[in-house]
């Protein structure tokens, strides 16, 4: 059941109520992650309800605010230079939640060489399915297509899926561009064919809706 100790890990992560790690001092009611890192913003803006720039807002930030980063995903490119790397974040200075993108924070790396500062927050594997799910087939995949470990076309996880392979899709993230369209729309899904699970995009699946209207077939991860 690795998929549904995945989701557990993150609702963890989410709700803020992580048991392991050092406590903070006037750090809120939960403990962080032995995995989560502390680290200040940089400039000021929107928190995104999704990892990528121009799909919903959940929150702000400014200049030096303390965050929490909790886990990460690559996702949409952001900033000058296109950096996919996103926190899922608790802004401690503002008590709120949401995505940051790396360009927005004072963390080392930069958009070419990502240095991630937590543990990914649903990466691909093998496991059990996950239930409450709809079902679809993979489509426009004429040869092996390589699960992602986040809703992005980055770092690949090795496991994989073909046409006519049935996905049952658990929820969904906006995130970086993928196929003839630049389909932004992903989902994570277990492929009842392979027991494995990660994320695929919209392009690969039978769904309604495009690249410029997509229309999402679950509620969005959290």
């Amino acid at each position: 059941m690795l998929l549904v100790a995945a989701f557990a890990l993150v609702a963890v992560l989410v709700s803020g109520s992580a048991q392991a790690g050092e406590k903070r001092t006037g750090q809120p009611a939960a403990e962080a992650a032995a995995s989560s890192s502390w680290w200040r913003a940089v400039g000021s803006g929107d928190l995104r309800a999704n990892p990528n720039m121009n799909r919903g807002s959940s929150g702000t930030f400014s200049q030096n605010d303390e965050m929490w980063l909790q886990c990460y995903f690559f996702g949409g490119p952001a900033g000058q230079y296109g950096n996919k790397l996103w926190y899922w974040a608790y802004n401690y200075t503002r008590a709120t939640q949401g995505f940051i993108n790396d360009t927005n924070l004072n963390t080392p790396g930069t958009a070419a060489n990502p240095q991630p500062q937590a543990e990914p927050c649903l990466p691909a594997g093998y496991g059990s399915d996950y239930p409450g799910s709809v079902s679809f087939k993979v489509i426009n995949a004429p040869n092996l297509v390589v699960w992602g470990n986040s809703p992005s076309t980055m770092w690949p996880a090795g496991h994989g899926f073909a046409n006519n392979e049935t996905m049952r899709l658990h929820c969904y993230f906006f995130g970086g561009p993928a196929g003839q369209y630049g389909n932004v729309l992903w989902y994570l899904a277990y492929n009842v064919n392979r027991n494995t699970y990660g994320w695929i995009n919209d392009t690969n699946l039978n769904t309604p809706g495009t690249a410029a209207n997509p229309q999402v077939q679950t509620s969005r991860c959290w």
